[in-house]
């Protein structure tokens, strides 16, 4: 029981490498800008996206599909068979689990380099609100300072939450430009999560807000659907949200 979990906090930091691979240089590697039409209203907006060359639809067949929704139903299907009568509970839960532990993958990235780095952690009580926040500031800016601040990775730090964001903006940026629906979700949750941090769950706008980021996410999972009941795949994404 100790065994597993404990295992298991590293491969978050392997995730976080793979969302970098699969969504950020895989695209553009073996991607190509093409021109997509938007009809809105009657009119016409073209925006130029990265979309897969010629060729690669191959990859998505209906067993690659297939392994996908299993790697993502897998860690969740016991909610699934216990919440199925509850409907509107269970689409509660998920969302709220989208916003928040699959937005924690940049704060435990930080924290396995961390550890990595100086061979120390910081064991952080959960719901203690007296624990001193490192500042990074406090010892200057040299080596020491900086083994000592990554040794802490307190997710109030404010370099935890810079980083946080930078890598929000900077995945949904490549979102956009890739027209990768499901990792925009992603993306919207790595942004909401230094917010949550100061917020919490009380503000109204936060209650709305963390149901964004699923939306997306099941509206780029309806993509690869659609992509297996035969409509030509054009948009990365959908077989690499996971």
């Amino acid at each position: 029981d100790i065994l597993f979990p404990t295992l298991n906090l590293p491969l978050t930091f392997f995730f976080f490498l793979f969302m970098v691979n699969a969504q950020l240089l895989f695209p553009f590697v073996l991607g190509q800008f093409r021109d997509v039409t938007l009809v809105v209203a009657g009119n016409e907006f073209v925006l130029p996206v990265l979309a897969m060359r010629d060729g690669m639809d191959r990859i998505f067949s209906l067993d690659f599909f297939m392994i996908t929704m299993l790697t993502i139903l897998a860690p969740v299907l016991c909610f699934i068979l216990a919440l199925w009568r509850s409907p509107l509970r269970l689409l509660r839960f998920l969302s709220h689990s989208t916003a928040l532990y699959a937005a924690l993958s940049p704060l435990t990235f930080v924290a396995v380099v961390g550890y990595a780095t100086t061979g120390k952690a910081r064991f952080l009580v959960t719901g203690d609100r007296t624990a001193q926040v490192p500042v990074l500031a406090r010892a200057g800016f040299g080596m020491e300072s900086m083994r000592r601040w990554l040794s802490d990775t307190h997710p109030d730090a404010r370099g935890v939450r810079l980083f946080e964001a930078a890598m929000g903006v900077i995945f949904l940026s490549c979102a956009v430009i890739g027209a990768q629906v499901s990792f925009m979700g992603m993306a919207l949750a790595f942004l909401l999560m230094p917010l949550m941090h100061r917020t919490g769950w009380e503000p109204r706008w936060i209650q709305r807000a963390v149901w964004v980021p699923f939306a997306i996410f099941l509206a780029g999972l309806s993509l690869g659907v659609a992509g297996v009941a035969g409509l030509q795949p054009v948009f990365f994404g959908y077989g690499f949200h996971f």
